[in-house]
């Protein structure tokens, strides 16, 4: 599976090659899963693909550390996916792979579960990684009611505790209504691979809180039950509402 991916990559790279004029410039990534969620590295980092083998453990790193790998003469340090993003250590096997990425000059393996596919984006539609001091954004508008919704960032890489867990890496968002001024103003907090695990409230007449107190992690069987659910509520829009919900497109599987 590694070495039919590894030639997927090598034709990849070279159809990627061509004439900018030909169109809209693409990234390529190979996405990657860990557990039920998916992950991508940009296809031009990626140096190998292997399979998992024994690697020489290193004393006082952290869990995530795995140890290092000697790639031909090289130590390359090998990080536990899972366990850096919170999900616990990965009890590896052959069947687990590491992707051995270049950040500068140094090699780094990724241990993930598996390999999936090569995705390509046009460099317009990737976001960049939200900053501090970043313009006010409009989020929604709403003429008729004379409501607009807007946002802007206000802090990053924090470490917020709530109710369930404590997170790290939390993104934290300041809305507000312009045209409501007694509305005060939300703090709006995200989690990586959660969403808003917190709520907060500055000012206003009626200020709310609300904090995460369950996460649950659903398996693909659950995740499916859920897809057809919104699927089935989504067609039930265009049968209630049609002159609304008829001026966009279906909900695709």
């Amino acid at each position: 599976m590694i070495a039919r991916q590894n030639d997927a990559t090598s034709d990849a790279s070279s159809a990627s090659a061509g004439n900018p004029a030909d169109g809209p410039e693409r990234i390529e990534f190979i996405s990657f899963a860990i557990g039920n969620d998916q992950y991508g590295v940009a296809i031009m980092s990626v140096r190998e693909i292997k399979g998992w083998s024994g690697v020489t453990h290193l004393p006082r790193q952290p869990d995530y550390v795995r140890g290092v790998l000697n790639l031909r003469g090289v130590m390359v340090p090998i990080i536990d996916l899972r366990c850096r993003f919170g999900q616990g250590m990965t009890d590896a096997s052959p069947m687990h792979v590491v992707i051995i990425i270049q950040i500068g000059e140094q090699l780094v393996g990724l241990l993930a579960d598996r390999v999936l596919y090569i995705v390509s984006f046009e460099s317009s539609e990737i976001r960049k990684v939200p900053k501090v001091g970043t313009a006010a954004y409009l989020q929604a508008v709403a003429p008729k009611v004379d409501f607009r919704d807007c946002a802007q960032v206000v802090q990053t890489a924090q470490r917020v505790c709530v109710p369930v867990r404590c997170f790290d890496k939390v993104l934290v968002i300041d809305e507000w209504a312009p045209l409501d001024p007694e509305g005060g103003h939300q703090l709006k907090y995200y989690a990586p691979r959660v969403g808003n695990i917190k709520v907060g409230a500055v000012g206003g007449d009626t200020p709310e809180v609300l904090e995460l107190t369950q996460w649950q992690t659903l398996s693909g069987k659950d995740l499916a039950t859920v897809h057809k659910q919104a699927l089935a509520q989504d067609h039930r829009g265009y049968q209630v509402s049609p002159k609304v919900y008829g001026r966009t497109q279906p909900a695709q599987r």
